[in-house]
């Protein structure tokens, strides 16, 4: 059985809420209990996101099991609705590859773009999904050369600022043939998954935030989780708890690649430091990067030996980053063994 297990079209596996609420408290209630016999168990505090693990009715009103014995009114959840965004596959029988453009307004990745009937229209006529893939058929330039807005149809125009357009990088020194690896670009917030030279997977990311900047380097997934809990404080901000979050990665000693439930904000940095991913993007990296998870499995490590894969992270200011962790080894073993 391939974990975790989904229900029938479902993304994520169970519903996940934010506890709200100026002083919400879980109660403790045993199993086979009497209702009567609930107790509170403790004040939630910080950021919390829950998982409903079962729910019972008392008095009328839900309650959800978010485990160890605790019970939390449905009243005190703001429940997620997981991101539908999905990444694009390229090569093979797509007949896309890259460079590809998309349409995405860089303040608000999920808002439509405004298309014009020309570069100089001031206002719109037409918007089009966010994220979307383009055609750039001609371009609009400044005085100075550079791009105003780009023709992406008959009497259609994006301004610059309203495109990414991803292009094909090379791999990381002594990259094998067909090697399945990840680049993470900080900047444009964009993932392509290689295998070798041959981008075979696009989409958007949210990495870290301005305080909590995502960290540049070429880095080996060490160990992935099918689910784990993430939680954490940074600084002097309030703790944070996220419950299972499921096809997690880790290539950094706290630091991953993961599913993102709770957002849809992919394309610009949202995160603490990990680079995000909606559920669907991180569910095909999770079982396309190694080390492979067979049926049944919960988790697995990469070492040396059997390294994980790359991912590279970068940056306009760090284009080539050195090599980390225990990727630093691979490397060096790979280059010993090539003498």
């Amino acid at each position: 059985v391939e974990l975790p297990k989904l229900g029938r079209g479902t993304i994520v596996p169970g519903r996940f809420g934010k506890v709200i609420g100026e002083e919400p408290i879980a109660y403790k209630m045993p199993v086979d209990g009497d209702e009567e016999e609930m107790v509170v168990s403790r004040k939630l505090q910080g950021s919390i996101t829950v998982r409903e693990q079962g729910i019972r009715f008392i008095d009328d009103k839900p309650y959800w099991h978010i485990g160890g014995g605790e019970w939390l009114a449905e009243e005190l959840v703001r429940i997620h609705q997981p991101a539908l965004h999905r990444g694009v596959r390229v090569g093979d029988e797509t007949g896309l590859s890259l460079p590809l453009a998309f349409a995405i307004d860089p303040k608000d990745p999920v808002r439509r773009v405004m298309t014009y009937a020309s570069p100089t229209a001031g206002a719109g006529r037409r918007k089009i999904l966010a994220r979307t893939v383009v055609d750039i058929v001609d371009t609009h330039r400044a005085a100075d050369g550079s791009a105003t807005h780009y023709r992406v149809g008959e009497d259609r125009w994006i301004a610059a600022r309203d495109l990414v357009v991803i292009d094909k990088a090379e791999p990381p020194p002594l990259t094998e043939p067909g090697e399945r690896w990840v680049d993470v670009d900080l900047d444009a917030q964009t993932l392509v998954a290689y295998e070798g030279k041959t981008p075979v997977y696009v989409t958007f990311v949210s990495t870290g935030r301005r305080k909590h900047r995502t960290e540049t380097g070429i880095f080996r997934i060490w160990i992935k989780f099918a689910e784990t809990t993430m939680n954490g404080q940074m600084a002097d901000e309030p703790s944070y708890s996220m419950a299972t979050v499921p096809w997690t990665q880790f290539y950094a000693v706290d630091i991953a690649l993961h599913t993102a439930y709770w957002h849809d904000k992919f394309g610009v940095p949202k995160s603490h430091g990990c680079v995000n991913l909606s559920p669907r993007d991180a569910r095909f990296l999770y079982f396309w990067t190694e080390p492979n998870l067979p049926a049944g499995w919960s988790m697995a490590h990469g070492r040396v030996q059997h390294p994980g894969s790359m991912v590279r992270v970068r940056s306009k200011d760090d284009p080539e980053p050195a090599f980390k962790g225990y990727a630093k080894k691979v490397y060096q073993a790979r280059k010993a063994a090539s003498r």
